[in-house]
């Protein structure tokens, strides 16, 4: 084994070991019902997550993705963040449990192999947005301020201010005042 063959072995090892940390950091101890909300924020800023109010048990996603949140806003319990890219959170955004935001994909590939190289797009939503259980949006969706998404929606297009949306997919249901 050559001195530079030795090397790249040794930086992918320890490139592998510190996601194995950040995963076990993020995903087994700030999401832990046992670590207090003011150590979990502490635990995702030191990895350039900035929060207001993540719930115990979500998931946070290892890849170059940061979750950016502003004041007012939550997310409850068991939601998975992909974090292929950003995902931003508007002010007052209120997410229940059980949401998945994912914001990577594949492109579709021959018959050999269907899911060939990556494609990652951010996801951003509004402000007063309010997501209901279970939802599901897809990769480089933005939702308008003021937006409620039904419970069990998966959005695959972005969603128009001040509007209700529901379905698979989600589809404009009605304008709210």
């Amino acid at each position: 084994m050559t001195k530079d063959t030795f090397l790249s072995y040794i930086r992918n090892h320890l490139l592998l070991v510190s996601c194995y940390v950040k995963d076990i950091i993020l995903n087994g101890i700030a999401a832990s019902s046992f670590c207090p909300m003011c150590c979990r924020k502490l635990l995702y800023a030191c990895y350039g997550h900035k929060n207001d109010l993540v719930y115990s048990h979500c998931t946070l996603g290892v890849g170059g993705g940061k979750l950016n949140m502003m004041k007012g806003s939550y997310i409850n319990s068991c939601c998975f963040l992909d974090l292929g890219a950003d995902i931003i959170i508007g002010h007052g955004v209120s997410i229940a449990m059980g949401c998945s935001f994912i914001n990577s994909t594949h492109k579709i590939g021959s018959t050999n192999r269907r899911a060939v190289g990556s494609i990652k797009k951010s996801i951003i939503i509004g402000d007063g947005v309010w997501i209901g259980c279970n939802v599901t949006i897809l990769p480089g969706v933005k939702i308008g301020n003021g937006v409620v998404v039904a419970a069990g929606a998966v959005v695959i297009d972005d969603c128009d201010a001040n509007y209700l949306y529901a379905g698979v997919p989600a589809k404009r249901i009605k304008e709210l005042n």
